[in-house]
């Protein structure tokens, strides 16, 4: 079988979210999978571990330019006669389906459910490629039941066409933890991820005000890029000196500040899964997270949901984890087990067989 996958998304220097997400897969079906040919497709030479190609794998590097799937990658697909296209992190081609089946990969629709929190040029583009995505695509993987849910609430479309497959995660143990002076010696409640408003930020803020005068001697951690809405909410944070901001981490500060963590807040409006929390598992992090979004589904029982809109709620929470050693063990202990049931290497051969 001759399987190409749009590589385009895992190729990026500062990987997040998704594209995180495609780079551990491309590089889980590199280590499993030696029967089946792969072609992966890029815009620009591939960078770093993915440019390291088993002797089943090949690369095609197209120029980029204004419409690249549509144009460059349909061309690329048709030329290699592929059975089967695999988008990760992007949108398929519109043509093809005659030589080529396509499957591809929708993470979450919250710009259906919150479009107040996406600018009207972003809500367009995701419009247009959960369109092309699930009126071209052949098969569609979800990485949660609650994102499979949310696209049959909002479009017509075959259930069957939906496979559920939850997301494994990669945890490099080769890199070097990276020492964060703000934060050294500190207790804190940590965040990772986009300053934006989905995120549910402010209220994440506020509740840790509420928290904070009864504990006062713990800080607030916020880390990730800016997002939508994010003008807002650094105002808010500059006016704490309790609330520690920084902008995107490396790998090594990434795992100083969950090696270091008290307390690992994750409690968005939105979620299509929560890779965050599964970190949180892996370094022994107790959780707090939503009780009405996809994070439901992959916490179970190893940590305290709460609704996003309740800031007493989500101040208890905390306040639970920092006056209580036994509650937190048995938590964590709770994620320990929960983390083993989200393999990478489960999560590729799912999507191997439904091509193979």
């Amino acid at each position: 079988m001759k399987i190409g996958i749009d590589a385009s998304s895992a190729n990026k220097k500062n990987r997040t979210g998704v594209e995180k997400y495609s780079y551990d897969l491309i590089q889980t079906i590199k280590k499993i999978d030696s029967e089946n040919q792969y072609v992966l497709y890029s815009r620009d030479n591939l960078k770093e571990d993915l440019l390291k190609l088993p002797s089943n794998f090949s690369s095609s590097v197209l120029k980029n330019c204004r419409f690249w799937t549509q144009i460059k990658l349909f061309k690329a697909i048709k030329n290699d006669k592929l059975d089967y296209l695999l988008v990760p992190g992007s949108i398929v081609p519109v043509l093809g389906n005659f030589f080529t089946r396509k499957v591809s990969v929708i993470h979450d629709i919250a710009f259906l459910d919150y479009p107040e929190y996406y600018s009207r040029t972003e809500f367009m583009r995701q419009k247009i490629a959960l369109f092309i995505n699930t009126k071209f695509s052949q098969k569609i993987i979800t990485v949660s039941y609650f994102t499979k849910e949310k696209i049959l609430e909002h479009l017509k479309i075959d259930e069957n066409k939906i496979d559920v497959i939850n997301i494994g995660i990669n945890i490099d143990k080769n890199i070097k933890s990276i020492e964060i002076s703000a934060v050294k010696n500190k207790k804190y409640i940590f965040y990772i991820g986009r300053i934006e408003h989905k995120k549910n930020i402010l209220n994440q803020i506020k509740a840790f005000e509420i928290f904070n005068k009864e504990f006062p001697d713990y800080k607030l951690v916020l880390a990730g890029p800016d997002g939508f809405g994010s003008n807002e909410i650094n105002k808010k944070i500059e006016s704490n000196k309790n609330i520690i901001r920084l902008g995107y981490v490396s790998g090594g500060e990434k795992k100083y500040l969950f090696e270091n963590a008290s307390i690992f807040t994750f409690v968005s409006f939105y979620e299509g899964f929560g890779i965050p929390i599964l970190e949180a598992f892996y370094y022994n992090i107790p959780i707090v997270t939503s009780n009405s979004t996809a994070t439901v589904e992959v916490l179970s029982d190893a940590g305290f949901t709460v609704s996003p809109n309740n800031i007493n709620k989500i101040a208890l929470a905390y306040k639970k984890y920092a006056s209580s050693e036994k509650v937190r063990e048995e938590k964590i202990n709770k994620g320990k087990i929960r983390f083993k049931d989200f393999s990478l290497d489960n999560e590729a051969k799912k999507i191997i067989s439904i091509m193979v």
